[in-house]
């Protein structure tokens, strides 16, 4: 070959493998199998041991393997040839005949008829044969080398595999190779080190046990980059490498450094140099964005985002898409943080402020406020990033996106969070979605002793009233709460959030100062205000309307405004926190009126909705579960209760509220009806600073306390009871709370009789059922029934009232009336009906049609009919007009108003 010119050997041999290579095994396999396939393409950034690996696969291969290193001379396509001659008569000596021949007149042959003579050349050689061209990149797009080689490989027959190791892709077509499957494809990917293998070379080059933290650490700075862990064993040569130093390990390793820039940044155009430091600004881009960087900038020399991303992947710039969004792309983290430390050196500080803040109005409008706050932070830009938070955080609370405004929080320092006001205010608003009263009242005192209230603005002034009159009403200052929300509802200004919010706070507390109608009406107010948005704002009201005709003692009210919101939150604004508190009322309803079995099935749903909902709100559903499987008998849901509140303590974060946790535990014993350990804990938890008022909880832990100790019985301890529940009556009343009223008016009554009063306890029995008996409120006589005295409960006035008592107590097998024919007829017929067919007659006795039945229990319509039919028939009825009558006359249900 003397005539075409000095030939390198070095370049047409396969290179010699050092000692100490990792066996990268899968690797080996997946060439094994493309070697079925016309091309295998090795093609990444440098520093990824493309060439080490292919030579290593060669050396397993029992067909001969021709290999050529090309560089930049190969070029020209009488050079290639040349080379490509050379290679094959390595292991083919005589070869390549015909090709040989053309270069002697190869003007005169078009590309297709050369590399039709390369192909006849292999195929007379009767054998297999590997042809792998190493730093192909090196070969100009341009070059007609290019053309020859994809021309091969397209006709190329089953004898002849070719193999390109570059680190940028060929400019042959290879697109139409992937839709016939004639390539395989290893990259950046495939060839990373995993944590096994960067655990053995570097335990092998530094000889030293690698610890889980510094492989951990390793592996996300250097991302299981061959080049780099090679740099990393280079420095152990002289310096000391150790656990600790490897756990620190950030990224500056300077060798590693140079050989980046000199190989492939320097190498560029510096045009595209400057865009690759613009580019790596954001932790992600996409075209769009990068055209945004290139508008930011003002330069015009730069590439459109376009040009840039297709560039940046076929010539391996260190850059990957994500693999759940294709769409978007990201550097290598050592190379961006080399690329941002060039960047800060040789740009001016205001172009990087404004490439910045076009990038992050970029991730702003497409939804991603997270990643542009990190943005503004990481450039020293934090006033910016608070001005987001200001500016998306309504907008977040409205979408019931909780969770994504408390990790914008996490981003800050600390000492920001605790002296900006829009985000203290976004922190009281996080700590309003928990109901964490303790720590609202702890952030409210950190705005106010920055100077007073005067450093904020008049919108973050009537927000403040807002959330300083939440921890007041739930703490039982319904005075001061009323106050506070006045002035909030007053305001005047424009932001619906913070006077819807008011507003609904203001109806409750209207509510509990016996103004319902007022409270009603104030609910139809902000409802106007809302325009009947489908928003969180329209579940919060639902949820209000709810809870007023709750503690009204409105049950069928305020069971049909929680169904309400059920439909809602799934439907239009779906979202898991609105239907959880749907659930949540729902269950209430249903437990305080008796209808045990449809209560546990709430109380499940409100368990399913998960973290989404308070964990209190958990807490009190698993508590409502085990009372309800306690009065069924169910041991199995009892066991399953007591085990999910025994996971709520173990599983809790150290952060959580103490009274959240301590209140688990109560619940937990007080379903186990371990009444004596229940009572000093309850005494305990009724000290603890959030214990709240009697509004929130359906066991306040003052009021167990007082049950466990009429469990205990004793005229003593009764009589002690006496004054305490007394006062606690009188609070009731005045707050106008119909639902504690019932239940502390029984145990009034059972305290008085404990105490040999017993025309007290009569007169307070009397009273209890008369509140109770128009709603069916009998989930506090189905829990203290068995300590009625009997002569008691004889003494009760009213028919209603007598069956009403009657039945409470057949149901919970305390039976110690006679039976009425009427009431006997009536149990018999309750027995009969399933749970889900009483909910469907409580819904036929409202007038209500078939399809809103089916809407409001989530269900057919032809079930709902399949369900009228065995009504009817267990009725003995043969239309809906007759079920109601029957209903009415045996007083099955009881209607609205």
């Amino acid at each position: 070959m003397e005539e075409y010119g000095q030939i390198f050997k070095s370049k047409i041999v396969c290179p010699k493998l050092r000692e100490g290579l990792i066996e990268r095994k899968g690797l080996y396999e997946r060439l094994d199998q493309s070697s079925y396939k016309k091309l295998s393409l090795v093609s990444a950034p440098p520093g990824y041991g493309k060439t080490t690996i292919v030579s290593a696969w060669c050396k397993t291969l029992n067909s001969p393997v021709v290999w050529l290193r090309l560089n930049k001379e190969e070029g020209s396509l009488s050079k290639f040839l040349c080379y490509l001659i050379a290679s094959f008569q390595v292991s083919f000596p005589g070869s390549m005949r015909q090709t040989k021949s053309a270069m002697k007149s190869l003007d005169s042959y078009s590309l297709a008829s050369l590399a039709q003579n390369i192909l006849l050349d292999v195929e007379a050689l009767g054998s297999d044969v590997y042809l792998v061209m190493d730093d192909y990149h090196e070969i100009a797009t341009t070059s007609k080398v290019n053309e020859l080689v994809g021309t091969v490989i397209d006709y190329a027959l089953d004898d002849l595999h070719v193999v390109i190791v570059t680190r940028r892709d060929p400019s042959f077509p290879l697109r139409r190779m992937r839709a016939t499957g004639a390539i395989e494809e290893i990259r950046i990917s495939q060839l990373r080190f995993n944590n096994g293998e960067t655990k053995v070379y570097l335990e092998n080059s530094l000889d030293f046990s690698l610890a889980a933290k510094s492989l951990n650490n390793v592996q996300r700075v250097l991302e299981g980059w061959p080049n780099g862990l090679q740099m990393l064993s280079i420095i152990g040569q002289t310096k000391k490498i150790d656990n600790d130093y490897l756990a620190c390990l950030s990224g500056g390793i300077g060798q590693a450094q140079e050989c980046l820039f000199n190989e492939v940044i320097n190498e560029l155009d510096p045009a595209i140099s400057k865009l690759l430091m613009y580019a790596s600004i954001p932790s992600t881009f996409t075209v769009e964005q990068v055209d945004k960087i290139v508008a930011a900038s003002r330069e015009e020399c730069l590439p459109s985002g376009h040009e840039f991303v297709n560039l940046a992947e076929r010539c391996n710039l260190f850059v990957s898409r994500l693999e759940l969004k294709e769409h978007y792309f990201r550097f290598h983290s050592l190379f961006r943080s080399l690329l941002i430390d060039r960047l800060h050196k040789r740009v001016d500080q205001k172009k990087i402020e404004n490439i910045v803040v076009s990038v992050c109005e970029w991730y702003s409008k497409e939804g991603f406020v997270e990643e542009a706050i990190k943005l503004y932070l990481e450039n020293g830009m934090e006033a910016r990033g608070v001005e987001l938070v200001g500016c998306y955080r309504r907008h977040y609370m409205d979408a019931d996106k909780w969770l994504a405004i408390e990790s914008w929080m996490n981003l800050f320092s600390r000492k920001t969070l605790q002296e900006n006001p829009v985000l203290l205010l976004t922190r009281l608003s996080l700590e309003k979605f928990k109901l964490d009263v303790v720590s609202m009242e702890e952030t409210i005192a950190q705005i106010t002793s920055k100077g007073g209230e005067g450093h904020l603005t008049n919108g973050q002034l009537y927000e403040l009233y807002l959330y300083k009159a939440i921890p007041k009403f739930w703490m039982g200052d319904v005075g001061g709460a009323s106050v506070l929300l006045e002035k909030a509802v007053s305001c005047g200004i424009d932001d619906p959030f913070v006077l819807g919010e008011a507003y609904i706070y203001y109806t409750m507390v209207k509510t509990m100062g016996g103004d319902l109608k007022e409270a009603l009406l104030d609910l139809e107010e902000v409802n106007r205000l809302n325009a009947y948005g489908h928003n969180f704002l329209a579940t919060r009201i639902l949820a209000a309307y709810s809870y007023v005709l709750y503690v009204s003692l409105d049950a069928i009210g305020s069971l049909r405004k929680a169904d309400r919101l059920i439909v809602v939150a799934t439907e239009s604004v779906k979202s898991d926190h609105a239907k959880g508190w749907g659930w949540y009322m729902r269950m209430l309803c249903l437990f305080s009126s008796g209808r045990i079995e449809s209560a546990r099935r709430a109380a499940d749903e409100v368990i399913a909705v998960g973290n989404n909902v308070e964990k209190r709100l958990q807490i009190e559903a698993f508590l409502v579960m085990g009372l309800c499987s306690l009065y069924l008998s169910d041991e199995e849901e009892i066991n399953r209760s007591i085990s999910c509140l025994r996971n709520i303590l173990s599983e809790a974060p150290v952060e959580s509220s103490t009274y959240e946790l301590a209140y688990s535990s109560l619940a937990r014993l007080y379903v186990q009806n371990n009444v004596l350990v229940a009572f000093d804990m309850a005494g305990e938890i009724s000290q603890h600073p959030s214990a709240g008022t009697f509004v929130f909880w359906l066991e306040e832990p003052c009021l167990t306390r007082i049950k466990a100790t009429l469990a205990m019985a004793g005229r003593e301890a009764a009589s002690s009871l006496l004054p305490g529940l007394t006062k606690l009556y009188d609070q009731v009343c005045s707050q106008h709370l119909n639902n504690y009223k019932v239940e502390i008016l029984l145990l009034l009554s059972i305290a008085y009789a404990l105490s040999e009063n017993i025309y007290q306890a009569q007169t307070s029995l009397q009273k209890a059922v008369d509140e109770a008996v128009e709603q069916y409120w009998v989930a506090p006589f189905m829990e203290m029934a068995r300590f009625i005295p009997l002569d008691v409960v004889e003494s009760l006035k009213g028919e209603e009232q007598i069956g009403f008592i009657s039945r409470v107590l057949n149901v919970t097998g305390e039976s110690k009336l006679k039976e009425s024919d009427s009431d006997a007829e009536e149990n018999k017929l309750l027995a009969q009906l399933t749970s889900r067919e009483v909910d469907i007659l409580e819904h036929l006795v409202s007038r209500r049609r078939n399809k809103e039945i089916a809407e409001s229990l989530f269900i057919s319509t032809n079930t709902v009919s399949y369900h009228l039919k065995n009504i009817y028939q267990k009725l003995e009825v043969s239309s809906r007009r007759e079920a109601v009558i029957r209903v009415e006359q045996l007083r099955l249900l009881k209607r609205e108003g």
